[in-house]
């Protein structure tokens, strides 16, 4: 009623932190709390601002989930999460924030060597290996760029520290020409996912 003020529990912070990968540094702050609710329209309402020159805006249609207006490479920054009572009795909770590496990929490539650099058709199994630095998962896709296709298939991609390998089988006809694209994920968001291509012998 007229004459008092909420129960000041400060908002209860749980986030996330990632990059896009456009360079952006994203919050997610899923699961924060402020007076005990953690509902979406509570989460809506929370205000979030940053040291380090960042600003960052509410992503459209993700209670809680916030983006960097722009690209940044910081590592850490001060994060500040206002509750629903700011204004009316200090409601901010104040914590520091690292951002996890973005994972990256490099030097992917098909080898061939064992038909003599030429890369058969009609199901041989080739070797798929790429460089990868923060990830703890990857996959690498095919598909046809041009030709009949099938495009072939892909086994699943083992880590081992920053060297990965897939296993890519042919599909059935020569002068198909195949894209693999790599992808791989870690705590500090996706990499840049990376091609090459090949045209079937």
């Amino acid at each position: 009623g007229e004459g008092y003020f909420p129960a000041n529990s400060k908002p209860a912070v749980s986030s996330k932190v990632t990059r896009d990968q456009e360079g952006h540094i994203v919050v997610d702050l899923a699961g924060t709390t402020d007076e005990g609710d953690g509902s979406d329209m509570v989460l809506e309402k929370l205000g979030i601002s940053a040291g380090g020159g960042l600003t960052f805006v509410p992503v459209p249609g993700q209670p809680g989930k916030w983006r960097s207006a722009d690209p940044s490479n910081l590592g850490s920054f001060n994060l500040s999460v206002a509750g629903l009572s700011e204004g009316v009795t200090d409601d901010t909770t104040a914590l520091d924030v690292n951002v996890p590496p973005k994972p990256e990929i490099s030097n992917l490539a098909i080898d061939c060597s064992s038909t003599n650099g030429f890369c058969l058709s009609q199901g041989i199994n080739y070797p798929v290996i790429f460089s990868i630095t923060n990830a703890t998962d990857c996959s690498v896709t095919p598909s046809l760029i041009s030709g009949d296709g099938p495009p072939g298939t892909n086994g699943p991609v083992i880590i081992n520290g920053i060297n990965a390998s897939s296993v890519h089988t042919t599909g059935p006809w020569a002068g198909d020409t195949i894209e693999l694209k790599a992808d791989c994920n870690g705590p500090g968001g996706s990499a840049t996912p990376q091609a090459i291509q090949f045209t079937l012998e």
